[in-house]
């Protein structure tokens, strides 16, 4: 039996493949992203062609549910491609530098205005331990925010098989929890609709319901950063086009608290740039400074270890980063 979505797509021996774990849900099942990079002619330019499950005895064994192993067409769909601002009521493209720029006047300006409350911070489950901690880092520790949310309050929750696929669609929800990220959107968004903040700055989200398009239509300045165009995207007045988790490294938690590495299998798409990259950078012209070439530096930072200490079939880590199994 062939794949039917697969079928007379990209010949086999085209393929490459590298190491990754299924962003569909809380579980983490460990998988293999198989992808063409060199003949861009094969499957109407779609770099992802399949995914496979890969083998955790911890975690799936060897097994992937169907929504996990079709769910990639995010990847090269409805993608970000360029650093966009809102000029004369539309989003243009332009230039990182000026968009940057932009951004964090905004910030600094907005801090030293009304102080680290008029900034309103939303992260997203689905991004890497890595990427959230710098988002704490940034945001809390260096610009003062008091508290993070992370849960989109209108985000569906999904059925359960019993077996593998859980009602929590984000890989990285218990990472979010474990790095003392807490409570949904819903009032910051609030607060921004009521004036009390004055820059949103909104990691990734869809929030696609008629209340939140509302609260967020409110918002004085509403930044955007993310991998995919979206409801929240297209009424922001900044968008600064992130990346997939297959376009970077890092690792998720699963709710079962096992960290897992997932390995970089394809190149960023047009101008975008990982998380880490743009904040970094927009942390230096903050005056912060905030340097780390590789998401490894982070991890290491945040629990002592390194990626090669977390073997193979990942590891339950306890608050000291020291391995339970």
């Amino acid at each position: 039996m062939t794949e039917r979505e697969f079928r007379f797509q990209c010949r086999v021996w085209y393929l490459s493949q590298e190491a990754s774990i299924c962003n569909g849900c809380s579980r983490g099942c460990n998988m293999a992203v198989h992808f063409n990079t060199q003949r861009s002619y094969k499957a109407d330019g779609r770099r992802v062609q399949r995914l496979k499950p890969r083998f955790n005895p911890l975690v799936n064994q060897w097994w992937m549910c169907d929504q996990g192993r079709f769910g990639y067409g995010f990847v090269d769909r409805d993608r970000i491609e360029n650093p966009c601002l809102r000029m004369g009521g539309e989003l243009q493209p332009r230039a990182w530098e000026e968009v940057l720029e932009e951004v964090a006047t905004a910030l600094r300006t907005t801090v030293e205005k009304f102080g680290p409350e008029g900034l309103g911070v939303i992260a997203s489950p689905q991004q890497s331990n890595e990427e959230l901690y710098l988002v704490r880092k940034l945001f809390q520790e260096q610009l003062g925010v008091a508290g993070i949310p992370f849960r989109n309050p209108w985000e569906d929750t999904g059925t359960e098989d019993g077996l593998l696929l859980r009602g929590d669609r984000n890989p990285n929800s218990r990472g979010a929890v474990d790095l003392g990220l807490q409570g949904d959107a819903e009032r910051t968004l609030g607060d921004a609709a009521a004036g009390g903040v004055k820059v949103l700055y909104v990691f990734g989200h869809d929030f696609d319901s008629d209340r939140a398009r509302e609260l967020i239509r409110q918002a004085e300045y509403v930044v955007f950063q993310g991998a995919n165009w979206n409801s929240t995207a297209r009424m922001a007045d900044a968008v600064l086009p992130g990346v997939t988790h297959m376009e970077k490294e890092g690792t998720f938690t699963n709710f079962e608290g096992r960290v897992q590495r997932f390995a970089q299998a394809l190149p960023p798409l047009g101008e975008s740039r990982p998380d880490l990259e743009i904040l970094c950078d927009l942390a230096q012209r903050l005056g912060h400074a905030l340097f780390y070439p590789e998401p490894e530096e982070l991890f290491s930072e945040w629990r002592g270890r390194s990626y090669q200490d977390l073997g193979e079939f990942g590891e339950v880590l306890d608050s000291n980063g020291a391995g339970t199994g």
